[in-house]
């Protein structure tokens, strides 16, 4: 990695580490009070046995107790507070980093978006409104998918046409098809990222693996405003991880997830990182989401029609999901996902970071091959070990005699409409 012995690098490192740990002091400290807030106005994720039996989400929860949602509120307390305080270090590349204000007011709006989901459970409607406003905002502070992008050594144009709009004292220049891509991009990643955290610290460290990594591109590229925000970012992530790791006092709620989404998919359009590269780093939670919907698909035909329903369908096809079906312990599911992504974002690094303009197209050709495979491999594995954990299940099962069975028929009906009264409110 020749930027540890930039210069600019160097002279900058520690500004970047101070960054990152004030917001992880912020965050860690936000928490406590973040959890009492969310009891207080009843912004709580019940588990399955506790939700109505016509819960949308009823399907997906293995959380077994009561938990506080609302911990991604300190994360986006931490990021605000922080990034405000660290702004005069972007000025040190303002062609890059163009107007903060852009991606604090989007922050905002992402806030806005997941306190109300936490509190409500807003309609997927609402929600992709307002994800796609929070592209809308950066968009109009000049954050967008270039004019021009390059993958695989090919030069794509995404400028094909432009039109300025006057409000008077808001302008704003159209670009397509380049703005409508950034909004796709922004709502897509915002989604994908909240579809990967089921398990306790899974989108957390999922998230933050993701990020350092970017990091590692920004400084590549001495690009110090973006590794600044991105260690804000992982500061106030690994601020919460602590309440977060099973088992959890806390859960980043839509707030966190929306928030993770977001801040990555904004780290992407500021960077200077290839887009196969991105593509790379982002493989597995864009893979594991495509299948997802794919099942959703196959099983509900009526999304078909209106792609909205995907978002409100309650479903255990997540990698999470089917690794746990296959026998592992949530912990186990957390190291397997974090080794997975782990050894995907090296793989990113290590082509990524050592490539000539010459071999360009070949290295990424075979990163992408590598992490392909790589991913190929753990879903085989899991769908290979959940169904022979069901033969072994159907093997054990035990026939019991007619009236034991109606016994046990009516212990668990009796359970399920106690816990029916009780909480289905």
């Amino acid at each position: 990695m020749n930027f540890l012995s930039n210069e600019i690098v160097i002279q900058n490192l520690s500004n970047i580490i101070a960054a990152g740990f004030l917001s992880f002091i912020i965050s860690f400290l936000a928490v406590p009070w973040v959890g009492k807030l969310a009891y207080s106005i009843q912004a709580i994720d019940l588990p399955a046995k506790m939700r109505k039996l016509n819960d949308r989400s009823r399907a997906s929860r293995i959380n077994e107790g009561i938990k506080p949602k609302l911990g991604g509120l300190a994360v986006l307390i931490a990021v605000f507070i922080t990034v405000i305080i660290a702004n005069p270090q972007f000025a040190l590349n303002s062609e890059v980093f163009i107007r903060p204000a852009g991606i604090i007011l989007g922050i905002l709006v992402i806030g806005v978006v997941g306190f109300l989901d936490d509190k409500y459970e807003i309609s997927g409607f609402y929600q992709l409104l307002g994800h796609a406003l929070a592209a809308v905002v950066i968009i109009y502070f000049g954050i967008a998918i270039p004019d021009t992008i390059n993958i695989l050594g090919q030069s794509i144009d995404l400028n094909t046409y432009q039109r300025f709009f006057d409000f008077g004292s808001f302008e704003y220049l159209f670009v397509f098809p380049s703005h409508i891509l950034t909004i796709l991009w922004v709502v897509t990643i915002i989604n994908f990222i909240n579809w990967v955290g089921g398990v306790d610290g899974l989108n957390i460290s999922f998230t933050s693996i993701i990020a350092f990594t970017m990091l590692l591109f920004a400084l590549s590229t001495s690009n110090i405003p973006l590794a600044i925000l991105i260690s804000i970012h992982i500061g106030a992530n690994l601020g919460l991880l602590p309440y977060n790791y099973y088992p959890s006092h806390i859960i980043p709620g839509g707030i966190g997830d929306y928030l993770n989404g977001y801040m990555i998919a904004v780290f992407a359009l500021l960077g200077d990182t290839r887009w196969t590269i991105t593509i790379i780093i982002l493989a597995l939670p864009v893979i594991d989401a495509l299948i997802v919907i794919w099942g959703r698909m196959q099983t509900h035909p009526e999304v078909k029609k209106n792609p909205l329903k995907l978002l409100s369908i309650s479903d255990t096809n997540h990698l999470h999901h089917r690794l746990m079906a296959a026998g592992y312990s949530r912990k186990t599911v957390l190291l397997i996902e974090v080794a997975l992504i782990s050894a995907i974002c090296s793989v990113a690094v290590y082509f990524g970071i050592n490539t000539s303009s010459a071999d360009t197209a070949d290295q990424l050709i075979t990163a992408f091959a590598i992490a392909m495979a790589l991913i190929i491999v753990i879903f085989t594995s899991v769908f290979v070990l959940k169904e022979r954990k069901n033969r072994q299940r159907s093997q054990r099962q035990i026939v019991l005699p007619t009236q034991e069975k109606e016994a046990v028929v009516k212990v668990v009906l009796e359970e399920e409409d106690d816990n029916y009264e009780r909480f289905a409110y």
